[in-house]
Order: C-alpha cells, then sequence, then structure tokens
C-alpha cells in the first residue's frame, strides 16, 4: 500500500492561507460537506484540511467573488473536486481512471461522428430546399405561361363571338358569311 504524507492544516490555518476568517471557512465547509463533500476529521471530530481541499476553497472563493452563491458554488465545487480529500487519500484508482478515459475517448470520437452526419444531413436539407424551390419556381412560371394562354384564347373567342353577333340573323342560322 502507498504511504501518503501530506501536510494537514487547521481551521485557523486555512483561514490564514487563504486570508478569510475562521468562520468564514467553516461555513465554507459545512456547505461543502452539506453537497456530499468528504474531509478528514481527527480523533476529536475536528476538520482536517488537505492541499486538495485549500484547492477547493480557493476554487470556492473565485465562485463567490463572481457573485454565484453559496449552496450553487458547493455543488460546483464538489463537482470539480469530486467529493473531497478522502477519495484522493484513499489509494490509486488507475485502472477505472484508464476505463474511464477509454470511455471518453469513445464519446468523443462518437460525438465527432455525429457532428460530421449532422453537417452532412443539413448540406442535403439545403440541397433538397434548393430543388423544392426551383421546382416551384419552373411550376409557378409554366402555370402563370398557362394562364396567359388561357385568357389570350378566351380574348379570341370573345372576339369572334363578338363578330358573329354582328352578323345578320339569317347568316347566323345558315352560317354564311
Amino acid at each position: 500500500m502507498e504511504n501518503h504524507t501530506e501536510k494537514a492544516y487547521t481551521t485557523k490555518e486555512v483561514a490564514t492561507r487563504l486570508h478569510i476568517a475562521v468562520p468564514t471557512v467553516r461555513k465554507y465547509a459545512q456547505s461543502l460537506e452539506t453537497e456530499q463533500y468528504k474531509f478528514i476529521r481527527s480523533e476529536s471530530g475536528a476538520r482536517i484540511f488537505v492541499e486538495n481541499d485549500i484547492n477547493a476553497f480557493h476554487y470556492f472563493m473565485e465562485l463567490r467573488k463572481a457573485n454565484i452563491s453559496v449552496e450553487a458554488s458547493s455543488k460546483i465545487v464538489v463537482e470539480k473536486f469530486k467529493g473531497g480529500a478522502i477519495q484522493d487519500v484513499s489509494g490509486s484508482n488507475t485502472p477505472q481512471l484508464m476505463q474511464y478515459n477509454k470511455q471518453y475517448e469513445e464519446l468523443k470520437e462518437m460525438v465527432h461522428k455525429q457532428n460530421d452526419l449532422i453537417k452532412e444531413l443539413s448540406n442535403k436539407l439545403d440541397q433538397q430546399q434548393d430543388y423544392i424551390k426551383n421546382s416551384l419556381d419552373k411550376r409557378d412560371k409554366h402555370l402563370m405561361q398557362l394562364m396567359n394562354d388561357i385568357s389570350e384564347q378566351k380574348k379570341e373567342l370573345a372576339a369572334t363571338t363578338e363578330i358573329q353577333d354582328n352578323k345578320p340573323w339569317y347568316k347566323k342560322l345558315f352560317n354564311k358569311n
């Protein structure tokens, strides 16, 4: 088993190092614990802080400077630091990390393939849209031409009918000029 010798800090030492008040360190620690962040505890139950905890507090303070609430900051810090120092001290999870890295790379590759497919489909949709627009334009032009032709035929028919209406009745009867 690996021997981890990491410097431990008290609440007062953390407060001094971060240039904040001791009650603020306690408040932040309680808020983190509410979100399931785990601190190392002494036999008397006092929190013991390690470098990872101090880094978490630094990040917490940056979030607070950006006007993010204490609760939201706690959730973000816990997500980023994966639950606290106890997990870091508990031993190496290299095989598990390698598995996650492999899964991450596979997912990343799948996302890239999906993005390529989406671009290809988008291009096909654009082509289809252009085809539809051109087809509709051709159809509209053809319909307008047919309507104009029909209109011309109606005018010619009307003119022919008008000429026939001017003939005497006996010429209309025998259809003679």
